[in-house]
């Protein structure tokens, strides 16, 4: 495995211990009661539909790094029957907020500025935003970001705003050369090619659409000609609920059967099948 994606499997899915405990007591306080009767309960779980490789909507089929997760832990909890719908991400927030949806997936943890999701389950995984860069530019160490990158050329897809505010003044003051285009696949061949020095993105995103690319015939040699150089920004994924529902069972069977995938390697196995 090249090292740069391997780094994912070293210090993303794994590394959640310091976590864990803190959001299952947030669980614990959260939500109260338990699902009275023996008979399934239906609840309905939104999400993004255009959120590759995480969710997406492919030939009118969820697809996606977190829809084969929590598919798969839906499977597994008894006591309810689960329907998974995926919809514009603004159209997933406003039915969690009006408790027509009892979850919905991916939001990052920020109870002040989403009020009306009421408990968090503990995290699916981290995600990263990284820079990569050509193996020309790279011929001397750049640990500082972005000090150490100023002059070259980055991409960005466009209407990204990624890579935090030092980045992006960088830009403004033309100390970064900044292209953007539509899509993380022309940006992918216009760094393979050369034509950029560096490209900011997320983590997955990135290694899913070289695997589909490489599959395709469209890049070649990709491991070969770039390499993750700096890890700018991360953050956690969960399933949240809405404040309308009661999810103390819910959440604990799910939270059970994910910590049961973690520590198997299942939820590794799912992410390598998207992006290797």
């Amino acid at each position: 495995m090249n090292d740069w994606k391997g780094r994912f499997f070293r210090h993303g899915v794994m590394p959640l211990c310091a976590v864990l405990f803190g959001f299952t007591l947030l669980v614990l306080l959260s939500c109260s009661g338990a699902m009275a009767g023996s008979k399934a309960k239906k609840v309905l779980i939104v999400g993004d539909d255009a959120y590759p490789p995480y969710s997406y909507v492919e030939h009118g089929e969820p697809k996606g790094i977190y829809v084969d997760i929590l598919r798969r832990i839906f499977e597994r909890m008894a006591g309810y029957d689960v329907t998974m719908r995926l919809m514009p991400y603004k159209r997933a927030m406003d039915m969690a907020r009006r408790g027509e949806a009892f979850g919905v997936f991916p939001p990052y943890y920020k109870p002040r500025m989403r009020p009306y999701l009421g408990t968090y389950s503990d995290p699916i995984l981290r995600e990263e935003v990284v820079v990569i860069c050509h193996w020309s530019v790279l011929s001397r160490e750049r640990p500082k970001f972005p000090e150490d990158y100023k002059g070259l050329r980055f991409g960005n897809n466009l209407g990204f705003v990624i890579g935090g505010d030092d980045f992006w003044h960088a830009v403004r003051d033309r100390i970064i050369d900044l292209e953007e285009v539509r899509g993380t696949e022309t940006n992918l061949r216009k760094l393979v090619n050369g034509r950029l020095d560096c490209y900011i993105n997320d983590r997955l995103a990135i290694l899913a659409t070289l695997k589909r690319m490489e599959a395709e015939g469209t890049i070649a040699n990709a491991d070969a000609l770039i390499k993750e150089a700096y890890v700018v920004s991360g953050q956690y994924a969960h399933l949240a609920f809405s404040g309308h529902v009661d999810c103390t069972d819910f959440v604990a069977k799910f939270n059970r059967e994910l910590a049961g995938m973690r520590a198997s390697g299942e939820l590794d196995e799912i992410v390598r099948a998207h992006t290797e």
